[in-house]
């Protein structure tokens, strides 16, 4: 029960900081970051697998919060709002960069895959598993365990209906769980 009541106060917060940077006061900014900048951070982690380029992707979606607040709609859904910009930033950020792979990183990432005896751990292990989903799904299984939004705000992020994010997550997890069972 505190958890709601505490994530209605944040979401009013965050719609009266959305307002306020829409008419030119950005000191309101720090309201979004301490309410929603380890949701972004975490989505962007997600995304980009890398907690420098996600830190980028961090500050990108700060400046573009301050530069498109003015297209929130006011007293709507700011958590929703926030966390689709983190998504899609991030996700145009990954794309960019992937035109810009670098021929010595392929070469040590081989170099490394080759020399190590090491077992993969179980973080490696679950990032296979998650390999192996839609890019939508992986996103609905990372919004639903690891910044812990609802179906029906992850619905909201992501352009689809309650329903179809329940029954993505089910599939989802179900695949996961056959990716463990071959293994």
């Amino acid at each position: 029960m505190f958890d709601k009541i505490q994530r209605i106060r944040d979401d009013r917060n965050c719609d009266n900081a959305l307002i306020a940077i829409a008419e030119g006061n950005l000191e309101a900014l720090s309201i979004i970051y301490k309410l929603y900048g380890r949701m972004i951070m975490s989505i962007s982690l997600q995304i980009t697998k890398n907690s420098y380029d996600a830190e980028d992707v961090l500050q990108d979606v700060m400046l573009k919060i301050s530069r498109c607040a003015n297209q929130y709609q006011k007293h709507t859904n700011p958590r929703a709002w926030v966390l689709a910009l983190a998504r899609n930033t991030a996700i145009d950020y990954q794309k960019a960069k992937s035109k810009e792979i670098a021929y010595d990183d392929i070469a040590d990432e081989l170099h490394n895959s080759c020399t190590s005896d090491a077992e993969p751990s179980f973080q490696t292990l679950l990032m296979d598993a998650l390999s192996t989903l839609s890019e939508i799904d992986q996103s609905i299984v990372r919004m639903k365990l690891y910044v812990g939004l609802s179906h029906a705000e992850i619905a909201s992020v992501l352009n689809l209906t309650k329903s179809a994010t329940e029954k993505r997550y089910e599939r989802a997890l179900k695949k996961v769980q056959d990716y463990f069972n071959k293994e």
